[in-house]
């Protein structure tokens, strides 16, 4: 289930202390009921940090270059404290990427696969 495997990803995280994820504060796991989207069926709520910024393919080709420049450095410092949190992201598309161009950081989101930098899984996530 993917909202497992981001409970996991974003509570590890957390208490690692990584400033490169969003914060997880909560999280419910329940049941729908007879008015839900799928009768009988799960729900998850994931209640966590918002990221500021922007998904970067939405403003890369506007960029100058020394823009485009600390933005690669940037990412590469949040994708090194991933990894020094235990944290090895293996869905890495842009899509998952948060660029705040105010504070030149990285948010890195959506941890539907993720390894532990020790290569275990976090969780075994059935993803189709």
């Amino acid at each position: 289930m993917f909202s497992e495997s981001e409970i996991s990803a974003l509570d590890h995280s957390t208490k690692a202390g990584c400033l490169s994820t969003p914060a997880l504060f909560a999280w419910k796991h329940e049941t729908q009921d007879n008015n839900g989207w799928v009768p009988g069926g799960y729900i998850d709520y994931i209640l966590m940090e918002k990221a500021p910024g922007i998904r970067p393919r939405y403003i890369f080709a506007t960029m100058d270059r020394q823009e485009r420049d600390q933005l690669r450095a940037a990412f590469k410092e949040a994708w090194l404290e991933c990894i020094a949190c235990g944290m090895d992201h293996q869905d890495c598309g842009v899509q998952n990427l948060v660029w705040d161009r105010e504070k030149r950081k990285w948010c890195c989101m959506a941890f539907c696969v993720t390894w532990l930098a020790d290569g275990e899984f976090l969780v075994h996530a059935v993803i189709s």
